[in-house]
């Protein structure tokens, strides 16, 4: 019971951890906010296969930040059940999966993956144009 009680209710003080979490939260949302406004266009214009990656990147990452900052705030205000101390838990370990993730897909995955596309792409341009 002593272990529910810790996760349930804070500990701590209300505010404890909720600067660093607004601050990584309204990174990452702002990172995301800025790849969909404009990062299109500028950082991977004309690979399709960065784009893909990137997308599936930010979508993640806005994800975390929404997610992170509902939370702060919540805990931060004392609201009922998603002021827990257990929302903090499972938001730290869906960061560290994310963090983790990547960096398995783009240490053992993605080599591969840009292997094969650029291999793609080389063949494609010794194929003949389709003709109109």
């Amino acid at each position: 019971m002593n272990f529910l009680q810790g996760l349930i209710a804070p500990p701590l003080s209300h505010t404890d951890f909720v600067l660093p979490w607004l601050v990584i939260s309204g990174l990452s949302l702002l990172l995301w906010a800025y790849y969909y406004l404009e990062g299109r266009k500028r950082i991977a214009a004309g690979d399709a296969q960065i784009q893909r990656r990137l997308q599936q990147f930010m979508n993640g990452l806005g994800w975390i930040g929404l997610m992170g900052a509902i939370f702060a705030f919540t805990r931060w205000g004392d609201l009922a059940i998603f002021a827990w101390q257990l929302w903090l838990a499972l938001w730290g370990l869906a960061v560290a999966a994310f963090v983790l993730y990547w960096v398995w897909f783009l240490t053992f995955k993605y080599p591969g993956e840009r292997a094969a596309y650029v291999a793609h792409l080389t063949h494609q341009q010794y194929l003949p144009k389709p003709k109109r």
